[in-house]
């Protein structure tokens, strides 16, 4: 399957349509179509968007049985970055989201906002394109 990057739009269906810089995806499917010969548009991969978008629950979605240092790194896990590299990231981001002092605490020790922060720093890490 091919994504159709570039001035598109949104085929209509019963979905409600998602705008992001001049591309229109119809959620949950996310596909675009162009509608016009004469608009510009450039096809991506599906694979390649798919790992480049992170998302970033409106409830807080920390596995309580993971420290916050362990939960932010969920999503490195698998990905083929030396571990190095991956607690330089985990650092930065703990650093960017005022999180350092709370790397060992569990979900459960912290507020509410800080929990959602470490779901957000979870999505950060993995450098997505698109949140």
């Amino acid at each position: 399957m091919m994504w159709v990057a570039g001035r598109c739009r949104a085929t209509r269906r019963a979905e409600r349509p998602v705008s992001v810089k001049g591309i229109r995806l119809t959620a949950p499917t996310w596909r675009a179509t162009c509608t016009a010969a004469e608009h510009s548009a450039v096809a991506v991969p599906s694979e390649s968007l798919r790992r480049n978008v992170g998302v970033v629950f409106q409830e807080d979605s920390c596995l309580p049985w993971r420290t916050v240092r362990a939960n932010i790194a969920l999503g490195l896990r698998k990905s083929k970055i030396d571990k190095a590299e991956q607690d330089d990231r985990i650092a930065r981001v703990l650093d960017l989201m005022n999180l350092t002092e709370f790397a060992g605490h569990y979900p459960a020790q912290l507020s509410g906002g800080m929990r959602q922060r470490v779901c957000i720093a979870r999505t950060l890490v993995m450098q997505p394109r698109l949140i």
